[in-house]
């Protein structure tokens, strides 16, 4: 692939991969595959994400010719849109063919690296492992404080994951007065948040998004600073990778 122009953004490493990977999976949007010789397009359905075997499991394509074109190992491109973010990878050589649930599927092994582009007035960016960012929400109404791991940041919003079932569970407009957002187990942030959207992901997994309320100039700054510290990082990561 070639190298990201401005609004463009790379990622790399399994456990991001397969991150991304399992968050298209659970949205169970439609897929487009376009393949670079025929110029043909195809829809497919990314619905399992095995890390073990470092792979993908994909429904049949329609027009039913791209599954062979596939399967042939003509170079293609894959692409989803989710979330006002619009990612793309190359097409992996396919394991095997047979059947999951009494339907045809195929195993795909999983990129090495994808791109995204983002069309949001607040530019998000993916959160990096190595700064050890997580947040803590705090909410009326509930008798424990929800810890989860941040997936995304941007000055108006975030993204974040839960790992482990909570009750109750967390439902679209519910608000927590207070975000605090750590890393290293230190707080660098705090602002209020309401919960827009919530998505269900594998083995348990929730995904939350939240927008940020009553931001003040002073957190505004810490987060746009946040922000830029998470891009750096990725782009240190993309150049050593």
């Amino acid at each position: 692939m070639t190298e990201p122009k401005q609004n463009e953004f790379l990622v790399t490493g399994d456990r991001n991969i397969v991150r991304l990977f399992e968050r298209i999976a659970s949205s169970k949007r439609t897929v487009s595959v376009r393949f670079n010789h025929s110029k043909q397009t195809c829809n497919t359905l990314l619905f399992a994400v095995d890390p073990n075997r470092n792979s993908c499991l994909l429904d049949e394509l329609a027009p039913a010719n791209g599954t062979q074109l596939l399967v042939n190992g003509e170079p293609a491109s894959f692409e989803c849109s989710l979330d006002g973010v619009t990612t793309w990878f190359g097409a992996g050589k396919i394991l095997r063919t047979g059947k999951v649930g009494g339907k045809p599927a195929l195993e795909m092994q999983l990129p090495r690296r994808a791109w995204y582009q983002q069309r949001r007035e607040a530019f998000r960016a993916q959160a990096f492992g190595g700064m050890n960012l997580s947040i803590m929400m705090v909410g009326r109404g509930r008798d424990t404080n929800l810890r989860a791991r941040l997936e995304d940041l941007s000055v108006s919003g975030c993204r974040v994951s839960l790992v482990t079932p909570v009750t109750p569970p967390v439902e679209p407009g519910e608000l927590f007065y207070r975000c605090q957002i750590m890393q290293d187990g230190r707080q660098v942030a705090n602002t209020a948040a309401e919960v827009r959207h919530v998505d269900a992901g594998v083995n348990g997994t929730t995904y939350l998004g939240l927008h940020f309320t009553e931001v003040s100039p002073q957190q505004e700054s810490v987060l746009s600073q946040l922000v830029m510290k998470l891009e750096l990082a990725l782009k240190h990561e993309r150049m050593m990778a």
